[in-house]
């Protein structure tokens, strides 16, 4: 298996979990970043699934920065 393929199936598997909610290897911010990354490579279904995944987590980014500003 390539790089590029792991980088691809480890940003699917970590943004499903930040999607829910739940804890993974990444921070939201960080697992952002890795998007803009490889962005360009991804293929076919690849491309929606994870740009709903980029939605999701940058709604939870700007939640909880909302909140640290609130306080």
């Amino acid at each position: 298996m390539t790089e590029v393929v792991r980088r691809k199936n480890f940003l699917v598997v970590e943004g499903r979990l930040l999607a829910d909610g739940r804890q993974g290897q990444l921070t939201p911010e960080e697992w952002l970043y890795e998007y803009d990354q490889v962005k360009d490579e991804l293929v076919g279904a690849q491309v929606a699934v994870v740009a709903e995944f980029k939605e999701r987590i940058r709604k939870q980014v700007v939640e909880r920065a909302m909140d640290v500003v609130a306080l």
